[in-house]
């Protein structure tokens, strides 16, 4: 804990306009997203951008001289945060290029260009969930009634599915927004970031890791629908039920993350062999 401290100081000491600058944004991000009325979800999107945000600080070992190139992009930027507020373009992109450039003529363009990621998702993507949600959600939807239907199929039980639909026992079964498991995403992206950091130390590592959560949560997500038809079979409209509904899909929050700790066994380095011992020389 002592360390942590001592880090934390450190931290403060080496970038004190950055991490100024990024708390203001934090809190900028969690008012835009209350005022709005997001559902609860929007609060893992903006832990995910905090923690990712004080983690990149945390790790910056010295204080960044800015360059020539670096001021001169930080203009560029500023330029542009204007141009799109003047366009009547969303305020969201205009504090986005206002924050690049107030890191980049802070820090650098690597620092800008590495907080870019958490800034967007406060700024940008927190206060938007509604639309991301709707933009994510089809393709998910297709492809897990699609992955459900064949696994119904390979069982013997006779399915047509078309886009978002499946027919099943003469009865068409539609695969919502509820059911795409984009709800369930934002779960695990914030509890993926932490599983990431805990198990990989490289930077290689860590990106391929994360990527596994999208197949980890689709394959969850078709467990779970392929379990909710079958149990439509045997107790018909029951298991629309919400607490049903909701129980399952903890349960598919579980198995993605189960199945993601699993894919990160297939990154973690070897173990390096213990050096052998000198034969000593009688």
């Amino acid at each position: 804990m002592i360390a942590f401290f001592r880090h934390f100081q450190k931290m403060l000491k080496t970038v004190p306009e950055l991490c100024g600058c990024f708390l203001l944004i934090s809190g900028i991000g969690l008012y835009k997203a209350i005022d709005i009325g997001m559902e609860m979800n929007f609060f893992m999107l903006w832990l995910l951008g905090v923690s990712l945000g004080w983690y990149i600080l945390w790790n910056i070992e010295k204080k960044p001289q800015p360059k020539a190139l670096d001021e001169a992009g930080a203009w560029f930027l500023l330029a542009g945060a204007f141009v799109f507020y003047f366009f009547g373009m969303p305020h969201s992109w205009s504090l986005l290029f206002s924050a690049a450039s107030f890191f980049m003529i802070s820090g650098s363009i690597l620092i800008s260009l590495k907080l870019l990621c958490p800034v967007f998702i406060l700024l940008v993507l927190t206060p938007e969930q509604a639309f991301f949600n709707v933009f994510f959600s089809y393709p998910l939807r297709v492809m897990s009634a699609g992955l459900s239907a064949f696994l119904l199929k390979a069982g013997g039980i006779h399915t047509v599915w078309k886009d978002t639909e499946i027919f099943m026992d003469g009865t068409a079964i539609s695969i919502t927004a509820a059911c795409s498991g984009i709800e369930q995403l934002e779960v695990m992206l914030l509890l993926g970031f932490f599983l990431v950091l805990a198990m990989q130390k490289t930077f290689s590592a860590q990106v391929l890791h994360y990527l596994l959560i999208l197949p980890a949560l689709l394959s969850a997500n078709v467990l779970r629908l392929t379990t909710t038809l079958l149990l439509y079979r045997v107790i018909g409209d029951h298991v629309f039920d919400p607490y049903l509904h909701t129980f399952l899909g903890w349960i598919m929050v579980l198995v993605s993350f189960l199945l993601l700790f699993a894919g990160g066994l297939i990154f973690e380095a070897p173990a390096a062999p213990p050096s052998a011992k000198k034969e000593k020389r009688a």
